[in-house]
């Protein structure tokens, strides 16, 4: 269930807790299409023993976004195809068969941490403070 873009670490004396981590440090954890299908499929696969499922990330920042370096033209067939995708994609994750907790940190933007990963409850008691992007709506939580 691991792939180069998110790795599971099984916790607990009977495996109960699944960590998940956003592996794409690089990029800070910047969602693209690979990343999706892996969180998609880790939850479908989701091993029974698990009760419990934390979202966290390796490197500086929670997750950035959209990775914007991966886009691309689509017609309006093709953007309705992946737009499906990846809420078929969140779907299974928040609806899935545990609950989903995201361990914020460093710079997040909040929809990112709910939507985005499809957390049942977000955790920022790790942050410092949290802020609105300059022209939005949008908090950011940074550590």
């Amino acid at each position: 269930m691991t792939s180069k873009d998110i790795q599971i670490e099984l916790r607990g004396h009977q495996k109960e807790v699944a960590v998940i981590y956003l592996t794409r440090a690089a990029k800070r954890n910047a969602l693209n299409d690979a990343l999706i299908a892996s969180l998609r499929k880790m939850f479908e696969e989701m091993p029974g023993s698990v009760r419990a499922a934390v979202i966290a990330a390796d490197g500086e920042h929670f997750c950035a976004g959209l990775d914007l370096s991966e886009l691309r033209q689509r017609d309006a067939g093709q953007g309705m195809r992946h737009s499906r995708s990846w809420h078929a994609a969140l779907e299974q994750v928040q609806s899935g068969p545990v609950p989903v907790i995201a361990a914020l940190h460093g710079a997040c933007a909040m929809p990112m941490a709910r939507s985005a990963t499809g957390a049942t409850a977000p955790i920022t008691g790790f942050a410092k403070r949290t802020q609105h992007r300059p022209g939005t709506q949008r908090p950011v939580v940074e550590h």
